[in-house]
């Protein structure tokens, strides 16, 4: 692709195929990286290099590779596709626009792959998945509605490239699975596998609309064992107020595991929680809608809300009270502080935000 001017953004990659009855001792390079933007977001998407060699078998080849330039910044939130049906507004990716069969597809170097959502009738059938595990994020296959991974072959123990399934998708891992150094994000399903082990550097990213087949339900991920060895599980949709629950028969979490979800709902038969790991079930939205169940009392917009004030305002309330504050003294004392709610054995909602002089402040717990 071509580099921009000032302030104006790269071209993508192009394509490049090759074919070849032999293909021997040769120690170029063939790329299609993407021109590199001024700034981050002007990069463009990588092109595609393919292979088709003989050599006696066969062997077609797809590489994805945009040589570390990614068009936004590394992390999760930026790697999703924003608009999943509207090839004019998405960037980033290398989009295969039709489907043949391929023995090897490598999607490394932050090249990021998304088969055209207006395919939905017939199969892409890959051979094997290359990844890089060496950069954060890695290579990935984006997975849209109607469309399935299947990475079910009896030798694989774990993915070198990272996964992104949406709503309708579908990926499906072998029964026991080790993931390191890559993300796998579930708005889809998540099939076959049972016994997940999140090793360092993998990130598994939950969503309310997401599930397992062994589940169903959305927002319930089910698993037989599941075990964070250094590895981390973030929420999708951190803003969305709908429990998501982890099922695991067995759950391990050990030292350097972090869960991390708003809405957490947890059932195991058996807990190992080490020393360093971390639950978090800390909410990150400031105005919430549902915070102490929607009930309105004196000068409360909800049960458990500070009150604001120009000087003054008082603390939101859950578990217990909130602080006072320096309201006037003219408001009587039952309307100074966020009032505790909730019940001890069964929370089900937020902490309510306090006051500040304008507006809801920060987060109850």
């Amino acid at each position: 692709g071509g580099n921009p001017s000032s302030t104006t953004a790269a071209g993508s990659g192009g394509r490049l195929a090759v074919f070849a009855d032999e293909f021997d001792y040769w120690l170029g390079k063939a790329t299609a990286y993407s021109g590199a933007g001024s700034v981050t977001d002007y990069t463009g998407s990588p092109g595609s290099v393919y292979y088709s060699v003989l050599n006696n078998v066969r062997n077609r080849t797809l590489i994805i590779d945009n040589n570390n330039k990614l068009p936004f910044t590394p992390g999760f939130q930026n790697n999703r596709i924003k608009d999943l049906t509207n090839i004019y507004t998405d960037t980033g990716r290398s989009w295969l626009m039709d489907l043949i069969e391929l023995d090897e597809v490598r999607l490394i170097n932050g090249g990021h792959l998304l088969v055209n959502p207006a395919i939905i009738d017939r199969s892409l059938t890959v051979g094997k998945y290359v990844g890089d595990q060496t950069y954060t994020p890695s290579g990935a296959l984006h997975v849209v509605n109607q469309q399935s991974l299947y990475a079910l072959t009896p030798d694989l123990t774990d993915l070198d490239m990272s996964t992104y399934s949406y709503p309708g998708g579908q990926v499906y891992l072998p029964p026991e699975f080790y993931c390191e150094n890559v993300i796998i994000s579930v708005q889809g399903t998540l099939g076959a596998v049972t016994d997940l082990t999140v090793g360092p550097g993998c990130e598994l990213w939950l969503s309310a609309q997401g599930t397992t087949h062994n589940s169903g339900v959305a927002g319930v991920f089910h698993f037989d064992s599941l075990t964070l060895d250094g590895g981390k599980i973030f929420r999708v949709d951190g803003d969305q107020e709908t429990f998501i629950t982890i099922d695991a028969d067995t759950l391990v979490v050990m030292g350097g595991g972090l869960i991390s979800i708003p809405y957490l709902k947890i059932t195991s038969m058996n807990v190992t929680i080490e020393d360093g790991s971390n639950i978090v079930a800390n909410q990150t939205k400031v105005n919430v809608t549902n915070c102490g169940n929607l009930q309105t009392e004196g000068n409360y917009a909800r049960r458990g809300q500070g009150l604001t004030a120009g000087s003054g305002p008082t603390g939101g309330g859950h578990g217990g009270s909130g602080g006072r504050g320096n309201y006037p003294a003219s408001i009587t004392p039952s309307d100074k502080v966020g009032r505790a709610f909730g019940n001890v054995y069964d929370p089900r909602f937020t902490g309510c935000p306090g006051g500040r002089s304008s507006g809801l402040g920060g987060m109850g717990g």
